[in-house]
């Protein structure tokens, strides 16, 4: 029996420039969400379940309950998202961090912006993007998995494919074997 051949896994990363036109057109929450998605890396469902309750800016982390696992996930706050949650006032931070119900609310606003921009753009594909930044970057899957929240290594395969560079990077910093003198 001849076995169907399965194509390999391809991510739909979105670019960072894309990213970065998103970031400078919007402003307050709106901000935050696509800074958010494009370090954090969560799903958008996710991200607009995340209750003020679970962000400790104090320790620069935040939780989300995982419904496969049956168990909370901590996950660092890069940098950029800290800053932004920091200029949300206090008396603001009750409640879910997005006011948006669910992921069609967030299109709703978000479709319109990414046409006028022409940039190519779904809250999944940052979450694409971060797993591409992190295996450019030399990360291994287990990191990749832990970013991303996969339990499941295959979930992370898609992003370990060995780009030529990658691999010259990580094979420059082999040590130099010492060449042995001809007689």
């Amino acid at each position: 029996m001849k076995l169907f051949e399965e194509p390999r896994p391809e991510t739909r990363a979105a670019r960072s420039a894309a990213i970065a036109r998103l970031v400078d057109g919007t402003e307050g929450r709106r901000r935050l969400l696509v800074t958010w998605l494009y370090y954090q890396g969560t799903r958008i469902t996710q991200t607009l379940s995340v209750d003020w309750l679970h962000v400790d800016i104090e320790r620069a982390v935040f939780s989300l309950y995982d419904k496969k696992a049956r168990r909370w996930q901590e996950f660092p706050l890069h940098a950029d998202v800290l800053e932004l949650l920091f200029a949300i006032p206090e008396r603001e931070r009750v409640g879910r961090v997005f006011p948006w119900g669910d992921r069609h609310n967030v299109y709703r606003w978000l479709r319109p912006l990414v046409r006028e921009f022409g940039v190519t753009f779904t809250p999944h594909m940052a979450r694409h993007a971060l797993g591409t930044r992190l295996n450019a970057d030399g990360a291994g899957l287990r990191t990749i998995m832990s970013a991303l929240g996969h339990q499941d290594p295959r979930s992370s395969l898609r992003y370990q494919a060995a780009e030529t560079e990658v691999v010259r990077a990580a094979s420059a910093k082999l040590p130099r074997l010492r060449r042995a003198r001809a007689i």
